[in-house]
């Protein structure tokens, strides 16, 4: 059951940073501006997501077989939260200024 759960958290993973990224840019270069921004929050989200299992509940995982499990999901949360993160940060911004302006 431990590979039904690691497909649901990378789709999920995805599909957040999917939907967020397209609500955030209007234009296609914007999301130049998002994939720079993600470049600069990799580093700090690696101290965070170096190790999905301290966050994940135990019964998620299959025994030895977990490790594969933690180590897919690991580099998944490694690539897509800084991107939804930086996708959250555009879109804070862009609809801060357009409420002032």
């Amino acid at each position: 059951m431990g590979w039904v759960y690691v497909a649901f958290l990378i789709a999920t993973f995805i599909a957040a940073s999917i939907f967020i990224a397209r609500r955030a840019v209007k234009r296609w270069w914007e999301y130049l501006i998002i994939l720079v921004m993600t470049a600069l929050l990799v580093r700090p989200f690696l101290t965070m997501t170096g190790d999905v299992s301290k966050v994940l509940p135990d019964f998620w995982s299959d025994g030895a077989d977990g490790k594969d499990q933690i180590v897919w999901v690991s580099i998944a949360a490694t690539f897509t939260w800084p991107w939804i993160m930086a996708a959250l940060l555009f879109w804070l911004v862009r609809w801060t200024v357009w409420r002032r302006g």
